[in-house]
């Protein structure tokens, strides 16, 4: 994927070729060399012949079209000790422009790039000459044969006392180390013996050490110097990349670009044994580009289109030039107006920008504008559309993604897609606002932890859980509030019983019913018997005689088929002759049952039973108990009551296990809200360790917002003071998990309308009239976490509390917090406004360097700290002279025009800029 600005850029730059005596590989034509170049992925390299430069046009000529930038050079030999510099020039030089140095150096040319050449002039000499005329220098294998540590102390400290030597070669970092220990270090003899094949003694070492104590804030590079082989002193294709330094530079790597990042070698250097690959991955989402058309802020009829870098983009320029405009159409195409929905000033004044002019002429859109964010995603580019716009949230969205294959752009979804493409948004109001309210700055912090969102949700449950189980305590309760009286129900029935069975007519109206349910057998046998009788006759009217018709029959045999049919019917009539005979006898059997039951001991025991309830009843009556049937009911009822009484164990019982729940899930809330202060904890602590800010989370110490939560729970939003502040008293007046335990306790006894010692009655009879869900919630609420921020300007200083510090140190402190972390597009509009360069520089570029390796920032400013210090990959400078938006230059910081930008706009000018370094310079010599 191509994109604008600085990237990272596989180097290696110091290569021979057989322009060099000792090049041994049989095969070494520029076309070779380039693509073994090539196959080894390197981005750029540089031609470094030994005190020659007759290989380089034709090696960049084998290399053009190919990608491969080469830089020319060569690593002339210096002085009788034959001290090796790397003097490399600009890919437009040539290998003219490399004679020509080695010329104005001393080097006759019948001398070039033979076996036995050298400079006859100190090392600093040849360096100060070749840094005149162009070329950047750098001291070769410093470490080494033929390296600076060959030379005096003195000789070091001289060549290294020049500005211009801003960068060595090393060999082996672990030489660099200025407290390793030579005298008896076998284990580094064995590796240089092994690694040079040959002997190496601890003189030798020490003197290879000996540059270590001159290259602190030096750019430390490693390359190849190509051997034809494995510990070969020779050169070849072989071992071109082996060795390699990760570099980064502009969009078109030139010798400025070089200086760059030698310059800033923690920010733009990276060895091989630091980083096998490139040290930038590009994020996960970043915007590309913005174009804005049909507008009153952009040119009629023209197009006005912007590119970002993955990583750091700037937008410098005057008052009027419109760069803050950008990030206001960024913000109204993912209508990101919800953070500052409660900041009216800033919200006011990007609906007065992102809208249709009006009569006031206020708003730059009119019904032909159209707003183009193109926004990688996954590797995935997608481009959103955004036309037809009346304001932020009425317009018309299309959303496309590009086909690798066709490169057509294909519709994928409308609006609500939008969602997927997360960034962050913010001017310096919003954040000194969150700077404001601690409230604001939690939120900020939950956000960016995704454990939070469902240690919520967690408590969610538990707390809907805990509010139903409270509501069937409550129904349980009420059940057994009747326990009482049913028990005296029971007993009243039991005492009418008593009396009915003293009568004796409980064992009488027992046996009445047992004959009862006998009558009813034997009443079924009969009927089954009577019934039978039904049997019978459908018989006999299934077997009528059989019909038959004579003329279907042909004569001769009519008469005789005719005789025949009547004389079966005729025994089919005795037959049915003989079925009502047996159905007389099936009659008689049954009328000789219910004759014998009526004579049976059975019916005579029935009747005296009968006789002996009547007689009862009559006796009763006559007692005045008139409806012997109530015992019956009276029975039933206390049947059902006893069962009533019998549920009331199973109602405590579940009662019982409804309390032990009722504890379990307010003490689960409890464990989830300090689960959630550690997730606070252990994420500012991971994101902020060693900064100059700090972010502590002081559990359940949030007084204000506990107040807040108070009266929205008793939903009175003002009054009660005095009761309110006794109970936050109390609640934070010690270890605030114990304390409120006792708050809820008088709670508890407010609520049965008893006296509570400290709290007037006003607010006891609040308590008292809450409805059960509002004590009920009131019961487990919890203050919420206490965010304190606090800052210290440099490292050693103590922190200080940023409620007491001024509106520039508070936005710097969460400008900070907000840097420390999150992987989405970060677009900030001015935010060292109200801050000091002080603070700029101390708290905030550090943070811009280290979170745009990981995240997408776009900065609008006007401060030269953030650019440069901040080392932005790319930089948009905004003309202030035009009425429209336009871009008056693009590029890198190493660009000529973007410096002039810098010093001119951010700096106040050239002369500016010189007289406050001068300054500086003073107050350093002062120190």
């Amino acid at each position: 994927m191509q994109y604008k600005g600085t990237r990272w850029y596989k180097c290696d730059l110091h290569l021979h070729s057989s322009s060099s005596s000792c090049f041994d590989d049989e095969h070494g034509t520029p076309e070779e060399f380039v693509q073994k170049a090539l196959d080894v992925k390197l981005d750029c390299i540089a031609i470094t012949d030994h005190n020659t430069g007759a290989s380089v046009d034709a090696i960049k000529e084998a290399a053009k079209d190919t990608g491969l930038v080469v830089f020319p050079g060569v690593e002339v030999t210096c002085s009788d000790a034959k001290i090796h510099l790397l003097l490399l020039f600009d890919t437009n030089k040539t290998t003219q422009d490399i004679e020509d140095l080695l010329i104005t150096l001393g080097l006759e040319r019948t001398k070039f790039g033979k076996k036995d050449a050298h400079i006859h002039r100190e090392v600093h000499e040849v360096a100060k000459q070749a840094h005149e005329a162009g070329a950047l220098v750098i001291p070769a294998h410093v470490d080494e044969f033929n390296g600076l540590s060959a030379v005096a102390r003195e000789a070091k400290k001289k060549l290294f006392a020049h500005e211009f030597i801003t960068s060595v070669q090393i060999v082996h970092k672990q030489l660099l180390d200025t407290q390793l220990i030579v005298e008896g270090n076998t284990e580094l003899l064995d590796y240089l013996r092994e690694y040079y094949g040959s002997e190496v003694t601890p003189e030798t070492v020490k003197e290879w050490k000996s540059c270590a104590e001159f290259i602190d804030g030096k750019a430390v590079l490693t390359f190849s110097d190509n051997p034809a082989s494995q510990r070969s002193s020779k050169h070849g294709l072989w071992g071109i990349g082996g060795k390699f330094t990760w570099l980064k530079m502009g969009t078109n790597p030139n010798i400025e670009s070089l200086r760059q990042a030698f310059l800033v070698p923690w920010l733009r250097v990276r060895n091989f044994f630091e980083s096998v690959a490139s040290p930038y991955g590009l994020p996960k989402t970043w915007i590309k580009s913005l174009s804005v058309a049909n507008t009153t802020v952009t040119s009629q009829g023209k197009e006005f289109k912007v590119e970002f870098s993955p990583q750091m983009t700037n937008i410098i320029g005057g008052r009027g030039s419109g760069k803050s405009s950008i990030l206001k159409f960024i913000r109204g195409v993912f209508d990101r107006t919800k953070d500052i929905s409660n900041l009216q000033s800033i919200l006011a004044e990007f609906n007065e920008f992102y809208k249709q002019t009006d009569s006031r002429e206020m708003g730059v859109l009119n019904n032909k504008s159209v707003v183009v964010v193109e926004i990688l995603l996954n590797e995935q580019l997608y481009k959103v559309t955004v036309s037809d716009i009346v304001n932020a949230s009425n317009r018309s969205t299309n959303i496309s993604r590009l086909d690798a294959e066709t490169g057509e752009w294909v519709l994928v979804a409308e609006e609500e897609f939008l969602s997927l493409f997360q960034l962050d948004i913010y001017s310096q109001k919003q954040i000194y606002e969150v700077a404001q309210f601690p409230n604001a700055l939690r939120e900020r912090v939950d956000s960016a932890i995704p454990a939070v969102a469902d240690l919520n949700g967690q408590i969610d449950e538990k707390t809907a859980s805990y509010l139903s189980t409270c509501a069937q305590i409550r129904e349980y309760n009420a059940k057994l509030a009747d326990e009482g009286k049913l028990k005296a129900g029971v007993a009243e029935l039991e005492t009418q019983v008593k009396s009915y069975r003293a009568s004796g007519i409980e064992e009488l109206l027992a046996k009445l019913q047992s004959f009862a349910k006998e009558k009813e057998t034997i009443d079924s046998f009969a009927g089954d018997l009577r019934n039978k009788l039904q049997s019978f006759d459908e018989l006999l009217e299934s077997l009528a005689d059989c019909e038959f018709n004579p003329d279907l029959i042909s004569d001769p045999y009519k008469e005789e088929i005719k005789a025949l049919t009547a004389k079966a019917n005729n025994e089919l009539e005795q037959v049915r002759i003989e079925i009502r005979s047996a159905k007389e006898k099936a009659k008689h059997i049954a009328d000789q049952f219910e004759a014998h039951i009526k004579e049976s001991n059975w019916q005579k025991s029935n009747i005296v039973n009968e006789e002996q309830v009547a007689a009862k009843k009559k006796e009763l009556s006559e007692n005045g108990v008139e409806n012997i049937g109530s015992f019956e009911l009276l029975l039933e009822q206390l049947k059902t009551k006893r069962k009533q009484l019998t549920a009331f164990s199973k109602v405590r019982e579940n009662l019982l296990t409804l309390e032990k729940d009722k504890i379990e899930y307010s003490n689960n809330i409890t464990i989830l809200r300090q689960e959630i202060t550690k997730e606070r904890t252990g994420f500012l602590a991971s994101i902020l360790e060693g900064q100059n800010v700090r972010i502590t989370v002081q559990q359940f110490r949030d007084r204000n917002h506990f107040e807040v939560l108070l009266r929205e729970t008793a939903q009175r939003m003002s009054g009660f003071d005095s009761g309110i502040q006794k109970l936050l008293d109390k609640t934070f007046n010690g270890k605030v998990i114990d304390r409120i335990k006792e708050v809820r306790r008088d709670f508890a006894i407010m609520r049965k309308g008893e006296e509570t010692p400290g709290y007037d009655g006003h607010f006891r009879n609040l308590v008292r009239d809450l409805t059960d869900e509002q004590f009920d919630m009131l019961n487990i609420l919890l203050p919420e976490d206490q965010i304190q921020a606090s800052y210290r300007s440099s490292k050693g200083e103590s922190f200080k509390n940023i409620s007491n510090a001024s509106a520039g140190q508070k936005t710097s402190t969460i400008l900070t917090f907000i840097l420390s972390h999150g992987t989405t597009p970060l677009i900030l509009d001015q935010p060292e406004d109200d801050l000091d360069n002080h603070l700029v520089y101390g708290l905030i570029v550090d943070r811009l360097r280290e979170s745009k390796e990981k995240r997408q920032i776009i900065v609008v400013t006007h401060n030269a700290n953030i650019p440069v210090n901040g080392d932005a990959e790319y930089i948009l400078a905004m003309d202030s002279e035009s009425k429209q938006l336009n871009v008056l230059h693009e590029g890198t910081i190493e660009e000529k025009e973007i410096k002039r930008e810098i010093c001119d706009v951010m700096e106040g000018g050239v002369q500016a800029f010189r007289l406050r370094s001068q300054r500086y310079n003073l107050l350093k010599d002062a120190d």
